[in-house]
């Protein structure tokens, strides 16, 4: 039986329910104990080094704010970026904390890793702490991926878990190490015993004297619309993301499984994701053409692709976009167009990585739109979201034992994402519909609306800062997901995820 369905199914719904109520009230409560209501804190790596606090460039943490994505794009320098509206605003927040002013000159001199104290060392550490709660209904009693059951009168059972879980203890060390010159080394996994490098790359900027030209080498995150570790909404991944065509969708951390297969299940050899961490070489650009107008662009090779038997062909993403009157996080207005290709192996006689055969070809188009505006003295609304279109290649798809018959051809599909982030200091509250609508399977008599994706997911996030440039964040959010015809029996599928807890970053 599935150990998860095994150990959970017979588990009784309210009990868990109300053991998650009890664990939030408490955690409320103790949140509430060291909560002030007109403090501001730092991110510890870049923050210690310049002497501001963190929200110079976060709307809140871990979001980055206008300044912030022209920091980043900037190679994590000062120079060159500093106006005298952001002087202003980056001192009147470090009055707020009793951090001591800085002057143009100081922060463009802590660029220089020469001019840094001896102690500075340019590492964070982020772990969060919680009570996390799982359900997934109509899982086949008894399946495996290695013995599916196939028969649609098989049982089926609701899998519940509900406990204190620590998770995402993640290592992250980024910034300056000489004028023009940067790097981002990021472990992830420490705590669910999966360390590994998220990224680890350097980057040369300001190369023949523009910003035009920056080049990035190693492993990267691929530079999309809104990204996933910033999103405030980290525990509920982006749906469009990580969707596949064939495979049922799940919308979770690796919790939940549903281990089974459905007889409208099938195999898909394209298995890159667009929030897959990829070793590629990049290379940016970034110019205010005009005051409050500011154009971007990012071209990227793939090195090789997150697929499992090893493709030989390089892929290719490319994400351009316009800003107006600000980068549309909290002032102004962003549009966007990106689009990846590559190809995957259809064939590999000697099952090594990189010695697939006959690669053909799959592909992604979208666009993106961001707009800001204020809310009242103190808020801001970020509204933003993403479409995207998919295309895989009839040769990529491939029945399974148990998928019905009927031919093979191009799976096309559609997804999407619309998001509210309201901030009104120190709350940030967030609402997102997820969405993926199947134009058609790549096997032909599958119904087009089988693993079609409806998701919606509410968050609030509470600042607790500490003295020192370290922070607790209090977070909880809830999602509930709806994925078509994946039960055995061909009915829809639902799953909960609720997360009640706190983020800790030193």
């Amino acid at each position: 039986m599935n150990p998860f369905a095994k150990r959970y199914a017979q588990a009784p719904l309210k009990k868990l329910a109300l053991a998650s109520v009890m664990i939030v009230a408490v955690m409320v409560f103790l949140g509430g104990l060291f909560i002030t209501t007109n403090q501001a804190y730092a991110i510890p790596a870049n923050a210690r080094r310049y002497g501001i606090t963190c929200l110079a460039c976060h709307l809140p943490p871990p979001k980055l704010n206008d300044f912030g994505n022209r920091f980043r794009d900037n190679g994590y320098e000062m120079r060159g970026i500093l106006t005298e509206q952001v002087l202003k605003r980056i001192n009147t927040l470090n009055q707020g904390v009793k951090i001591k002013e800085v002057t143009r000159e100081e922060l463009e001199q802590r660029d220089n890793p020469a001019k840094l104290a001896s102690g500075f060392w340019p590492v964070a550490l982020r772990a969060s702490l919680g009570n996390a709660f799982k359900s997934v209904d109509k899982l086949a009693v008894g399946a495996s991926p290695q013995n599916p059951a196939t028969s649609p009168s098989a049982p089926l059972a609701r899998a519940n878990s509900n406990g204190v879980e620590l998770f995402g203890v993640d290592l992250l060390s980024l910034g300056a190490v000489a004028q023009n010159v940067s790097f981002n080394l990021t472990f992830y996994g420490i705590a669910e015993r999966n360390l590994h490098v998220h990224q680890g790359w350097v980057r040369l900027s300001n190369l023949f004297g523009t910003s035009l030209v920056n080049v990035k080498l190693g492993k990267v995150i691929l530079d999309l619309p809104f990204s996933e570790d910033r999103s405030p909404t980290y525990f509920v991944p982006y749906v469009v993301y990580r969707y596949r065509p064939g495979l049922p969708y799940i919308p979770t951390m690796g919790l939940v499984s549903t281990n089974f297969t459905s007889p409208l299940q099938y195999a898909n050899r394209d298995t890159f994701r667009l929030r897959d961490e990829q070793p590629a070489v990049e290379l940016m650009g970034h110019k205010d053409w005009a005051p409050g107008k500011n154009f971007r662009y990012v071209l990227t090779a793939l090195l090789t692709e997150n697929i499992d038997i090893g493709s030989r062909t390089p892929g290719f993403y490319g994400h351009l976009t316009q800003s107006f009157g600000g980068e549309g996080f909290n002032s102004g207005h962003r549009i966007g167009i990106y689009g990846l290709y590559g190809e995957a192996p259809t064939e590999n006689k000697f099952g090594l990585p990189g010695t697939g055969t006959r690669d053909r070809p799959f592909f992604r188009l979208g666009f993106d739109l961001s707009t800001a505006m204020s809310v009242g003295r103190t808020g801001n609304l970020n509204l933003f979201g993403v479409y995207m279109y998919g295309e895989d290649n009839p040769s990529l798809i491939t029945p399974l034992p148990t998928t019905i018959s009927g031919g093979t051809q191009r799976a096309t599909w559609q997804g999407w994402f619309g998001e509210a982030n309201l901030v009104k200091p120190p709350y940030m509250f967030i609402y997102r519909y997820d969405g993926v609508r199947n134009i058609r399977q790549g096997i032909g008599r599958i119904p087009n609306d089988f693993n079609d994706v409806d998701s919606h997911t509410l968050a609030i996030r509470r600042f607790v800062f500490l003295p020192a440039f370290q922070a607790v964040v209090f977070h909880a959010d809830y999602s509930i997901t709806t994925t078509r015809r994946t039960a055995l029996n061909g009915s829809n599928q639902t799953f909960h995820i609720a997360f009640v807890g706190f983020d800790f970053l030193f």
